[in-house]
């Protein structure tokens, strides 16, 4: 009884502070890594009280989820544009890799004029927001809403594509996917957003969120 009322007297002082009872945060499935699995993992010990469900979906999927109210808050990729009913932050930045099959024969040297007539697959909601010129080089593309499952194509030999390195990086050291570019280093930056309805305050819980995702390194 003693340990119930306890329980009960820490949920009520941690709504008394502003966190909800529930929160619902949506990552898209390009960005799962290691490092934001942790956060969650932070994030309900820092509100054990505090009802979590976290979903996956691509970025336009979870901004709709947003406007909807079925989300309370996602971690995107950076869109350019934004919904007039959506606020925002920026959170992490992170470098972009070309990687293409181990298969293929290709000059030793990168020379993209040698992708040109392979199959690009590249993340779909870029083509969905109108810059899929800044992206697709290749005459031949397939569209994919998911940055592991773009991996696991150029695995399998189906084509190439521009990843974030958190994604393809232990397969470029494991040699099952090549890494193809001039140099080493990222060869673009991505950005990332966190996005939730104006209609809507951030909470501390959504607070907490924001700040600790804002804390992640720049990947290189």
């Amino acid at each position: 009884m003693l340990r119930e009322a306890s329980l009960f007297d820490a949920n009520v002082e941690s709504i008394l502070q502003g966190v909800p009872e529930k929160l619902t945060f949506a990552l898209d499935s390009g960005l799962k890594e290691p490092a934001v699995d942790a956060i969650i993992a932070r994030f309900v010990e820092a509100f054990p009280h505090l009802s979590l469900q976290v979903r996956t979906g691509d970025t336009l999927q979870i901004k709709a989820w947003v406007l909807e109210g079925v989300v309370d808050i996602g971690l995107i990729f950076n869109t350019l544009q934004l919904h007039t009913e959506l606020s925002s932050e920026k959170t992490y930045a992170f470098g972009v890799n070309c990687v293409v099959p181990c298969s293929w024969d290709l000059p030793e040297q990168a020379d993209t004029s040698s992708l040109l007539d392979k199959l690009q697959l590249s993340l779909s909601f870029l083509d969905e927001i109108g810059v899929r010129n800044a992206d697709i080089t290749s005459h031949r593309f397939m569209l994919c809403n998911d940055a592991v499952q773009i991996l696991n194509l150029v695995k399998a030999g189906a084509g190439w594509g521009y990843l974030p390195n958190f994604v393809c990086q232990t397969a470029i050291q494991n040699e099952e996917v090549r890494l193809y570019q001039p140099t080493p280093d990222s060869i673009s930056d991505w950005n990332t957003n966190l996005v939730w309805s104006k209609q809507n305050i951030l909470n501390p819980a959504m607070r907490w969120l924001v700040n600790e995702i804002q804390k992640l390194p720049k990947y290189r």
